[in-house]
């Protein structure tokens, strides 16, 4: 029975450490992003969780490089193509922009893709665009806070 209680105490150490180191190496999202593309280099899904990270970071260039290596895989999606509007658009290239979340869209018609697109519209200063962008949102998604929230700020800008 003393054999079989050592055993147990034993694996149950093991496992503890291997948690508590785990705990260092994912110490924020992009160190887990990061070695999980290690390990799946060429996973598209770990491929845009990098790009994302990186456009929020502001690396804009860098998450256009990955964005781009999914399409040159052949394994983009519609929110793939949406990200690349977005990070784009966050660059100033509108244009290009809603060209890629157009696209998009003609993949899949939902909500978010039409957020994207009323997103940028905004950006450009398009109200009335961004408007009809947010209001197809809404129809496909009643909840679509975000669209929501874009066309009570374009309301008030008109009172």
């Amino acid at each position: 029975m003393k054999i079989k209680n050592i055993v147990i105490f034993l694996i149950i150490m093991g496992l503890a450490t291997a948690s508590f180191v785990r705990n260092f190496k994912w110490r924020d999202e992009i160190s887990i992003v990061i070695d999980n593309l290690q390990k799946a280099p060429n996973n598209p899904r770990q491929i845009y969780n990098y790009a994302t990270i990186l456009h929020r970071q502001g690396k804009f260039e860098e998450a256009l490089i990955n964005l781009r290596r999914i399409i040159e895989m052949g394994r983009a999606t519609w929110f793939v193509y949406a990200e690349l509007g977005a990070v784009l658009a966050d660059m100033g290239l509108y244009n290009d922009a809603l060209y890629w979340q157009k696209k998009a869209l003609s993949i899949e018609q939902n909500a978010d893709a039409w957020e994207f697109i009323g997103v940028t519209y905004f950006m450009m200063g398009d109200r009335e665009k961004a408007k009809e962008a947010f209001q197809n949102a809404i129809k496909m998604n009643k909840e679509s806070t975000l669209a929501q929230y874009y066309l009570n700020i374009i309301e008030m800008e008109q009172q």
